[in-house]
């Protein structure tokens, strides 16, 4: 992690260096942790979709997204860095 984008919500956005000098934008999202795990669950599966559905799309419009994986009960999305302004 290079630094910290912003966050609102449930999510955050992270800079990160991929080996050594790829920039990333890697995007957490996590449920709360008050949630009933079923829920925990759905929401994964959410994701899951999400971020497959989103890996296919291919337009110089939209911001690719290269990867995603769950962690300690945190998904991610690893999102290709654009350099400019949003």
């Amino acid at each position: 992690v290079v630094k910290h984008l912003s966050s609102g919500g449930l999510s955050a956005l992270y800079l990160c260096q991929l080996d050594g000098n790829k920039l990333v934008v890697l995007k957490e999202a996590v449920a709360p942790q008050q949630s009933p795990e079923n829920i925990k669950e759905k929401a994964r599966e959410l994701f899951e979709r999400e971020a497959k559905l989103l890996m296919k799309l291919d337009h110089p419009g939209v911001v690719k997204v290269l990867d995603y994986f769950c962690e300690d009960e945190r998904n991610y999305l690893m999102l290709e860095y654009i350099n400019g302004i949003d």
